[in-house]
């Protein structure tokens, strides 16, 4: 996925109108964008959200509280209703133990529910340094694992970096998650930016996360879709690229435009045309 669009999940309003304005997800907060007093007004907003509303071609992520706190339980409870498939996303994930356990809660309620088991997938939100370096482990922690994703508001605050700093400053974190992630044959989502007037900071950001090989990027404002959906699709160079080893291979070593091609390279190129057919670019 190119761009998720967190929402409150205690903002009715919001939680309507969120599909609407062309992320690939949406990703309803039940954890920091609601107060503790609301989470359960929350969760009960989200649940008939997920068996009254049509949100057909939406992909919606569920980020639920901690799984350190007395939330989580519950917010699984609210949203597996069978009614609309949903992944969940996993804040400050650190142990490995903890994430085998929740898949082991997610058994029980799908069997429960008469829904197809391991049906409900995994994104884990890495906000730590101690996430950041069992990252491995928590990737391949439970078959229901789909992405890991990145959270860098805590990381820098443990850290010292300065959020908007110099881009190089997180280059470690993202190239350790990609790596993580890719070794499991997962996707790696980048961090929101919170600097709301400075698109020119979010292509920046975004573009140096896609060549680091983030898959994409999450989004806290509609405004920033489109920039984001740009950087993370194949441009029209990429695509005519891949057309030509794709069109040259037929076995064995040969070469496009002075590059040699083999089958790493093709294999490449299949995904530049795999990622812009399935988001029609």
């Amino acid at each position: 996925m190119r761009s998720m669009l967190y929402c409150p999940a205690d903002n009715p309003s919001m939680m309507i109108n969120a599909s609407v304005y062309g992320a690939d997800a949406v990703i309803y907060d039940l954890e920091d964008a609601v107060a503790e007093e609301n989470k359960d007004q929350a969760r009960i907003l989200l649940k008939e959200l997920l068996n009254s509303f049509d949100l057909e071609g939406t992909q919606v992520i569920v980020r639920i509280n901690g799984l350190d706190t007395p939330w989580w339980e519950e917010d699984i409870k609210a949203v597996l209703t069978g009614k609309k498939s949903v992944s969940i996303r996993v804040p400050k994930s650190e142990e490995p133990e903890r994430i085998a356990m929740l898949s082991r809660c997610l058994d029980s309620l799908e069997l429960e529910r008469g829904l197809q088991k391991g049906s409900t997938q995994l994104q884990l939100l890495i906000e730590t340094p101690k996430g950041l370096e069992y990252a491995y482990q928590l990737a391949g922690a439970s078959p229901r694992v789909s992405a890991l994703g990145f959270g860098a508001e805590d990381y820098c605050r443990m850290t010292g970096i300065r959020r908007g700093g110099p881009l190089y400053a997180l280059d470690y974190a993202r190239s350790a998650l990609v790596n993580a992630a890719a070794a499991y044959g997962l996707e790696f989502h980048d961090c929101v930016w919170g600097f709301l007037d400075d698109m020119e900071g979010l292509e920046a950001e975004a573009e140096r996360s896609r060549a680091l090989g983030a898959a994409g990027k999450s989004v806290i404002h509609p405004k920033q879709i489109k920039t984001v959906n740009r950087v993370f699709s194949p441009t029209d160079e990429e695509i005519a690229w891949a057309e030509q080893v794709l069109a040259s291979a037929g076995g064995g070593v040969t070469s496009v435009n002075g590059r040699m091609v083999d089958a790493p390279v093709i294999a490449q190129a299949q995904r530049i045309l795999d990622t812009a057919r399935t988001y029609g670019t």
